[in-house]
């Protein structure tokens, strides 16, 4: 128990080390000013019912992009935490194997409180956009979903989707 403690009491001093970034476009804008490419935007038909999408790329991941970004991984988490609403937050997560360690490497974040190919989708649009990410392979979960997001975010392009063995 005084693992846990120390550790939450250490989370707490952590999120209050910056109060005036309380604003998640203040802290974008931060992340922006440090060479980070961002997206918060609300989800086209769904602001009624507050649903957004949060991209995140820092310069170093685009410079992995370049390198590594031809076969990736993407990966979605349930569940990651709450919104203001008490909905599920999902995070998903652009990944590629490092040539020179054999680790994973992280390439791009999303945010989202919405279960759809949409945020999936507009996500990697982005990426390609934003930090020329043009893959030629991307494993899955076996996820309709998410094959249906790559095939509407790649059109011109033919992307091997593979499907995580565990998963099948």
């Amino acid at each position: 128990m005084d693992i846990y403690n120390a550790v939450r009491r250490k989370a707490n001093i952590d999120t209050r080390l910056a109060p005036q970034l309380n604003d998640i476009n203040k802290w974008l804008e931060k992340l922006c000013e440090a060479g980070w490419s961002t997206l918060y935007e609300p989800t086209p038909g769904e602001e009624i019912r507050d649903r957004f999408i949060l991209t995140l790329c820092s310069s170093w991941q685009k410079q992995l992009i370049a390198e590594y970004g031809d076969t990736v991984c993407l990966d979605s988490t349930h569940n990651t935490c709450c919104g203001n609403n008490d909905e599920k937050i999902f995070l998903s997560t652009i990944l590629a194997r490092d040539h020179v360690t054999g680790h994973g490497v992280r390439l791009a974040f999303m945010l989202t409180n919405q279960e759809s190919h949409y945020p999936l989708e507009h996500f990697l649009k982005w990426l390609r956009r934003a930090c020329q990410f043009t893959p030629n392979m991307i494993m899955i979960d076996f996820s309709n979903t998410e094959a249906l997001a790559i095939r509407k975010s790649f059109p011109n392009l033919i992307i091997h989707i593979s499907y995580c063995y565990w998963h099948l």
